[in-house]
């Protein structure tokens, strides 16, 4: 993976700051699309396909999106994901059989088995600690100086400061991240020049109140137009994810996933309305 990003084979020009690994220690799985947190979407997606083709039952898929999901080590679509398994599997009513024993005993089992292996490995207990929100080191502290400049636009202009104000590369930011090469006599500043991992955050300033209220209702009305529990537990991790992740950089997915996602949910209705049709001629 390594040789693909520094050679220039998978972008247009060698990549060498990208993180494989976590902490450099444990390999993440990129998938065929060379990116963490649409390989883990797209796991999400086939959650999601099995559930509207009432194929929730074939576990030994669910057990291979799982698996592909969590070796990526994708924090926000994890939380999709595990949103979407309460909604797919969790009862309505629990009633206490020998099979429902049975997996909650083996869960448990596997659960214990998971928590001791990451105590014992310590950079699967940092990983872990990212998904506190009172960590000193989270997922979203890590990207507060975007988060924090995005504000401060909102707060300029509140009405918006145009589409690309933010996140283009050529628009006017300057956004201060801190020092390096300490051991220098005069330390290096380092700055960014277009916000990035906070799409929520970079939305509100550039389209302003009235456009990210708009924009929230949209995405409202896409994922949530079933009013089942699947649409709302994919709505909530929807938005958790949007709170640090940048959609354009991988637009197109985002765009392909979203129409997936709604053609997969409206697939009953589409169904029922033709049936229906067929009928009355």
């Amino acid at each position: 993976m390594y040789n693909l990003f520094s050679g220039g084979i998978i972008f247009k020009e060698p990549t060498y700051t990208i993180d494989l690994g976590v902490n450099r220690a444990i390999p993440r799985n990129m998938g065929f699309v060379f990116d963490f947190r649409i390989m883990t979407q797209l796991a999400c997606l086939y959650l999601i396909l099995l559930y509207y083709l009432n194929k929730t039952k074939n576990y030994w898929d669910v057990a291979l999106l799982i698996a592909v999901a969590v070796t990526t080590f994708s924090r926000g679509p994890l939380i999709i994901l595990a949103l979407l398994l309460l909604a797919v599997y969790l009862p309505k009513k629990i009633k206490i059989t020998k099979r429902v024993l049975l997996v909650a005993f083996t869960s448990f089992i596997v659960l214990i088995g998971s928590i001791v292996y990451v105590l014992n490995d310590d950079n699967l207990q940092k990983f872990i600690s990212t998904f506190n929100p009172f960590a000193e080191k989270n997922a979203f502290s890590q990207r507060g100086i975007f988060m924090e400049y995005s504000l401060n636009k909102f707060y300029e202009n509140p009405f918006g400061n145009g589409i690309g104000a933010l996140s283009s590369p050529n628009a006017d930011n300057k956004i201060y991240a801190g020092i390096t090469n300490l051991h220098k006599e005069i330390p290096d500043k380092v700055f960014y020049y277009s916000v990035t991992d906070t799409y929520l955050a970079m939305s509100l300033a550039e389209k302003g109140i009235i456009g990210f209220v708009l924009m929230l209702l949209s995405f409202t009305e896409i994922f949530y137009s079933k009013r089942n529990r699947i649409s709302l537990m994919f709505l909530i991790g929807f938005y958790i994810n949007l709170i640090g992740t940048d959609i354009p950089k991988q637009g197109f997915y985002y765009f392909v996933i979203i129409l997936v996602y709604y053609g997969l949910s409206h697939l009953n209705s589409t169904k029922n309305s033709l049936k229906n049709s067929i009928i009355q001629n």
